[in-house]
């Protein structure tokens, strides 16, 4: 099970119970879709290190969609998206 809390300036993302961690290099978050944002953000950070625009996230604006891709998340750990 994973804890999701998101604001329309932070996404975290927490294992709440995660019985295998060995699988946590095996296993990975590739890609994170959010709808309904309110703004477009001009920068993404996850855990403090700036995601590359249009190869890594992309907003669509005209539907208020942000696509992060590419991003390989450990399963077993926490991890914490800005949006600037």
């Amino acid at each position: 099970y994973f804890i999701f809390n998101y604001n329309s300036q932070r996404l975290t993302i927490e294992p709440w119970t995660y019985n295998y961690p060995q699988m946590g290099n095996d296993i990975k978050l590739e890609d994170i879709t959010i709808y309904g944002m309110d703004k477009a953000p001009t920068k993404v950070m996850w855990n403090g290190q700036d995601l590359i625009m249009s190869t890594q996230w992309t907003f669509d604006s005209t539907k208020n969609i942000l696509r992060m891709t590419k991003l390989e998340l450990n399963v077993a750990k926490i991890h914490k998206f800005n949006f600037v």
